[in-house]
């Protein structure tokens, strides 16, 4: 339609993982095939935290980067911190999991066990007209949960390195379907396909859940990258609303990259979208960036971010 040429939000870039002990997360995700790529710590005026719509705060930071490119942005709020659990269940309103994609499940399985992570159940396979692939669930230091999936055709190799290539998927769970997919489709996502659908108990209990039956749709951004699985919890239903600040442990929110912030934002006021604040631009090391945070209609955190600015005359 005409509203693709006004919109600019293109990619994906980051999901945002907070946790308690920046050096333990970091050691996790490395052992996950994630490498660090830009480090530091951050103290923020009262002016810059209000593009977050927290206080003035102190935190450190990891940017781990993934085989195919998508990034995990890791943190470690210091001032002011929150030690609330992230959300302990798949269902919760919210992005409640990020899927991760590996070419070998079976032997990365290994790995993981090898470094004591218990899993969710043993590997189960989901096959409905939004996916199929083989999968574990398991809990991040923190208990933040975490999915990994063999989608088919992928070979098995013998080394004992991890497989997983990067993030496949983030989930990201509403109250109201046709509310939440309208607004992803004004991000720029495009339903890929729509799917309602009852689990086996195996895949059930591989999320650990009672029950699964859930209506959504698997959508992806032009430049692909990670889709989104939005997904409406028939059963079992949760409506606790997010996490209310972006320091809680857990996944927090994730970041879009957009080509041209300024107009994304103008569009998206027009439409009635709430915006935290004016754009900001962070110290170095990334002050190569601006970005906005606004809130979907469950009061799940959307950054936008926009790399090397054109200085506006």
């Amino acid at each position: 339609g005409c509203s693709d040429s006004k919109n600019h939000i293109v990619s994906f870039m980051h999901a945002n993982i907070n946790c308690s002990d920046l050096e333990r997360s970091r050691s996790f995700y490395e052992m996950l095939g994630f490498t660090p790529v830009v480090e530091g710590d951050s103290e923020a005026t009262a002016e810059f935290a209000a593009a977050l719509d927290m206080p003035p705060y102190e935190l450190r930071f990891v940017q781990m980067l993934s085989k195919d490119g998508s990034l995990i942005d890791l943190i470690e709020w210091e001032d002011p911190f929150d030690a609330s659990a992230p959300y302990a269940s798949i269902n919760h309103l919210g992005i409640a999991h990020l899927t991760l994609q590996t070419s070998n499940l079976d032997a990365d399985i290994s790995i993981l066990r090898a470094h004591g992570v218990a899993l969710f159940s043993e590997p189960a396979v989901l096959d409905n007209s939004l996916e199929s692939k083989r999968f574990v669930c398991f809990k991040d230091p923190d208990g933040t949960i975490i999915e990994l999936a063999e989608t088919v055709g992928f070979g098995t190799t013998t080394d004992s390195s991890i497989h997983i290539t990067g993030i496949m998927n983030v989930n990201i769970n509403c109250s109201d379907y046709f509310q939440s997919r309208l607004f992803y489709e004004n991000l720029g996502f495009k339903v890929l396909t729509e799917i309602e659908t009852e689990g086996t108990p195996g895949v059930a209990a591989a999320i650990d859940t009672s029950s699964f039956n859930v209506r959504g749709a698997l959508m992806e951004l032009r430049r692909k990258g990670p889709t989104l699985s939005l997904l409406k919890w028939q059963e079992p239903y949760d409506d606790s609303a997010p996490y209310s600040q972006l320091n809680h442990l857990g996944l927090a929110r994730i970041a879009l990259m957009s080509t041209d912030l300024d107009a994304d934002i103008a569009r998206l006021k027009a439409e009635g979208v709430e915006i935290f604040s004016d754009p900001a631009t962070p110290e170095r090391p990334l002050a190569f960036l601006r970005f906005v945070c606004l809130k979907d209609p469950d009061g799940t955190v959307i950054e936008l971010v926009e790399l090397f600015p054109k200085m506006k005359p």
